[in-house]
């Protein structure tokens, strides 16, 4: 069970000082890059509690720190995880994580890969796919039984599986919907690819709402903004997302939730938190609050529809 970033009493969000613009980054492979060392560095502070690179250093490695006759020193490279400047390397992953068990799986989750879009996946994605956890791997897998042999073949692309996704936004589920849409796009199903868009938009408003790592929570947007959802074209329609509200739309759903909360209506656990968001963007609580939501779409020569 994912902990809930947005109660008050759990843990607390993690307000640091925002990360530069992606504009730097020479390709798609570097800006993930700097994504996913900024995500595991973040993730590891919030979860140790301490929010500068000086304490978590000090921590984790206290060799770095020393005297050189009267003067004190330190290596001082945590401060480059932080930016994403730098990325961690291995056996300092290893290291932390023994320390923080699972802290090593926000460096090396798929979503990273699944992201570095100037590689094609061919014929990738279902081992890609097959490194989810059992929550998504079931909706996108089912088993097949030949004789003493069980595998397990893909469930086609539906309504059902996309809602059942949508209904466990998080890392997997925003990961798994990444490389169904690519997928999509690379064999010319672009009305599937089309389709894919507006569940992975959800669930990617949701996981940059509730993300403990919310200082690379636009970031994450703007890249997949201009990198996956051009993708997710059926060549006169596509998401119109340039000016997509964002800030408003992660304090309306943080808002809604925490006034749950307030009233007894929700619990605090990580699954009530994804359901009554769910629940906001399909309209259950009044379609004002789901038309602040929903993308404009672009249809053929610049004419455009909510």
């Amino acid at each position: 069970m994912e902990a809930n970033p947005l109660t008050k009493k759990g843990q607390s969000r993690n307000w640091a000082r925002p990360l530069k613009p992606l504009c730097n980054a020479s390709g798609t492979r570097e800006e993930v890059e700097i994504l996913r060392s900024s995500y595991w560095y973040d993730e590891l502070s919030n979860r140790m509690g301490w929010k500068t690179p000086y304490a978590l250093e000090r921590i984790i490695e206290p060799e770095a720190f020393g005297k050189c006759g009267l003067n004190y020193y330190h290596r001082n490279k945590w401060r480059h995880y932080e930016s994403g400047k730098h990325s961690p390397q291995r056996t300092l992953r290893e290291k932390t994580d023994k320390i923080v068990e699972g802290s090593a799986d926000a460096f090396d989750h798929v979503l990273w890969e699944a992201l570095k879009t100037e590689y094609p996946l061919g014929d990738r994605t279902n081992s890609l796919l097959r490194t989810l956890g059992p929550e998504v791997l079931n909706v996108v897998f089912a088993p097949s039984i030949s004789g003493a042999s069980r595998s397990y073949r893909r469930k086609p692309v539906d309504g059902h599986m996309l809602r059942k996704l949508e209904d466990r936004a998080g890392m997997d589920a925003l990961a798994s919907l990444t490389l169904l849409l690519r997928e999509a796009h690379e064999n010319g199903q672009r009305t599937l690819a089309f389709k894919i868009g507006l569940p992975l938009l959800w669930v990617l408003l949701i996981f940059c709402t509730t993300c403990s790592a919310t200082r690379i929570s636009y970031r994450l947007f703007d890249l997949y903004l201009h990198k996956i959802f051009p993708l997710a074209t059926t060549g006169n329609r596509a998401y119109c997302l340039e000016r997509y509200p964002l800030s408003r739309a992660t304090s309306l759903l943080t808002s809604c939730v925490l006034a749950a909360e307030d009233r007894g209506a929700i619990g605090l656990s990580w699954e009530d938190t994804v359901s009554y968001m769910m629940q906001i963007i399909r309209g259950r609580f009044g379609l004002d609050l789901r038309i602040a939501l929903v993308p404009e779409i672009e249809i053929s020569k610049g004419v455009k529809a909510a």
